[in-house]
């Protein structure tokens, strides 16, 4: 649910882990996704945080050029760093690990990006396939790229399936909503939960006024 509190207890911990092994280069990969996953998502939106991820990323690589979870981070690092997408998937390309359902998701999530909806599917049913219990693979990837293609019915599947596995994903029920209100002209009372607001993200409040047509 992208709580700041979790990744900044993460960041931690990777940083101990480096502390007692400055050669483990798995955690340089894994404390890179964190910085980017911070800035990207906004907790902490300076060019410092994206100069950390990169230096984790490049840490990495040194200590293990062939690790695909190294290949993993740059190529984060190009998405979420510097939005070229061309050469994350490059990267991703080099990292290979065909069984990964967090490689098929980001790779879904960069032609999200690019416009090549036929791809972001494709990388949707696959992730799903291989990780059937990750929550925000159905709300995220799944949920929110059905809804920006206006394939409504599958979107509430996907955010129904996201909210089975995780009934305190917030957004996804916010998501769901937003989804009946572009299909149906109302929020309607299938998306249960509207009123649990994400902490971290009041604006949402605002949003059901809209959907709701209350000016």
């Amino acid at each position: 649910g992208w709580i700041q509190q979790n990744w900044e207890s993460a960041q931690q911990l990777f940083e101990r882990a480096l502390a007692l092994d400055p050669e483990f280069g798995v955690a340089y990969a894994a404390l890179s996704e964190v910085h980017g996953r911070m800035h990207w998502f906004r907790r902490d939106f300076t060019q410092a945080r994206v100069e950390a991820q990169r230096e984790a990323a490049e840490a990495a690589l040194r200590v293990d050029p062939g690790s695909p979870e190294a290949h993993m981070a740059m190529g984060l690092w190009h998405y979420w760093g510097r939005r070229d997408y061309a050469a994350a998937i490059a990267e991703f390309d080099i990292a290979g690990l065909p069984n990964d359902a967090w490689l098929a998701s980001v790779i879904g999530f960069v032609h999200r990006r690019m416009g090549n909806w036929e791809a972001v599917h494709a990388a949707f049913e696959r992730a799903a396939e291989l990780d059937p219990r990750a929550a925000e693979v159905f709300h995220d990837l799944g949920g929110d790229s059905y809804l920006t293609t206006r394939r409504f019915a599958d979107a509430v599947q996907a955010y129904n399936r996201a909210l089975e596995l995780a009934p305190d994903l917030e957004i996804a029920a916010l998501r769901k909503g937003q989804t009946y209100a572009l299909w149906r002209g109302s929020l309607g009372t299938p998306p249960a939960g509207l009123t649990r607001l994400p902490r971290e993200e009041p604006s949402w409040a605002l949003q059901l006024f809209l959907w709701e047509g209350n000016a």
